[in-house]
């Protein structure tokens, strides 16, 4: 004698949804926000379900693909509570333009993940390429020029928007990873038995000052026996550590800049 049906109940796949399994099959009744007992999704659950268990019919038809943003916004949505907020709002601010670059016939977040194609990320990134990109500082820093993405944040838009798609894989939101095996910037080289292109030393330059910035601080950090040395203590706050030294650097740093 076969198992009585299970459901609806609310599972976290494909971006969250109500499922059931009738006769060791699984049936996907309603995707949408865990709203029961009287929201709309788990009504529409409720209905999907009686279905079912009415003809022991096969799950309702597939849904369209799910649009670019939603498999985005679902992966921030999940990000959110497993990853730390730093890194939220910068995989936050490189999907923003992307969602919203404007092709043929709308927005590129609008489209179907299944039509999304490698020439469309490579067709933004030469886009982004031209673009000052926005910047949100605690404080403001007179003279700074805008600049555009250069190869680092292209190749962190890339292994973010990879593996957003991935998470959609493997929760079943989607069936295949539209980007697989897509290529991924690479950092400007000396062509070889050529000068470098003056554009490559112009951005080189820009970085270096940049970089000399960062690495001075990682070094004052470092004065820092608890950074410096082997972390003994509990990992779960490391991180709490490394902050209250930040804070501290920050203290001295403001203190010099106003003797």
């Amino acid at each position: 004698m076969g198992r009585k049906a299970v459901g609806p109940r609310y599972w976290n796949r494909k971006g969250g949804g109500y499922f059931c399994v009738f006769r060791g099959t699984e049936h996907e009744l309603a995707l949408g926000p865990k709203d029961e007992p009287s929201g709309p999704t788990y009504l529409a659950a409720l209905d999907a379900f009686k279905k079912v268990m009415e003809g022991g019919t096969p799950e309702p038809p597939r849904t369209a693909s799910p649009t670019i943003r939603e498999v985005l916004e679902a992966y921030l949505k999940h990000v959110n509570k497993t990853k730390e907020p730093g890194t939220v709002e910068i995989r936050l601010r490189s999907f923003t333009p992307f969602v919203n670059h404007p092709v043929k016939g709308g927005l590129l977040g609008e489209r179907e993940v299944a039509s999304l194609k490698h020439q469309d990320v490579y067709d933004f990134l030469e886009h982004m390429e031209t673009v000052p990109r926005a910047r949100v500082r605690k404080k403001e820093q007179k003279g700074r020029k805008p600049t555009a993405w250069g190869p680092g944040s292209q190749r962190n838009f890339v292994r973010g928007v990879v593996a957003a798609f991935n998470w959609a894989v493997t929760g079943k939101m989607i069936d295949e990873n539209p980007l697989h095996r897509i290529s991924k910037p690479g950092p400007r080289r000396k062509p070889r038995g050529k000068e470098r292109p003056p554009e490559d030393r112009k951005y080189n330059r820009a970085f270096r000052r940049r970089r000399i910035v960062v690495e001075h601080a990682i070094g004052r950090l470092r004065r820092f026996r608890a950074v410096a040395h082997v972390n003994r203590h509990q990992r779960h706050g490391h991180a709490m550590r490394v902050r209250a030294i930040a804070g501290l650097v920050n203290r001295m740093l403001d203190y010099r800049a106003a003797t």
